[in-house]
């Protein structure tokens, strides 16, 4: 089944990530760190494979779930409770290119909200 291949890719990315920091290798440490990461993005974003994988193992989704929770991401920019110009002064901070990956990525979220609600009435 295709979710139990979600289930074990994570559990290969968290064994990459074991043997690197055992092995003191710094730089493949944070390669497979932020292969695990975009990894647990990938799914967590897509409420479907998520659930999916949680009928297959319950375990592996909470622990996907608790990864997700732990990325380090820009939450204090964009915490509702500091004013709009941390956010501003963070999004001046990037490179063109990472610019480029939130619009896209804010795009795709304004459209998922907006099939949200016409989803959950069919």
């Amino acid at each position: 089944m295709i979710w139990e291949s979600y289930r074990d890719t994570f559990s290969a990315l968290k064994a990459e990530v074991a043997r690197a920091r055992e092995a003191g290798r710094v730089e493949r440490h944070e390669r497979a760190l932020a292969t695990l990461d975009a990894f647990v993005a990938t799914v967590t974003t897509d409420p479907r494979k998520l659930r999916a994988i949680a009928a297959v193992s319950p375990s592996a989704a909470a622990e996907i779930r608790a990864r997700a929770a732990s990325v380090p991401a820009p939450r204090t920019v964009l915490d509702p409770v500091h004013d709009l110009s941390f956010t501003k002064l963070w999004v001046a901070s990037l490179a063109e290119e990472q610019v480029r990956m939130l619009q896209q990525a804010l795009a795709e979220e304004v459209v998922r909200r907006r099939r949200a609600p016409l989803a959950a009435a069919e």
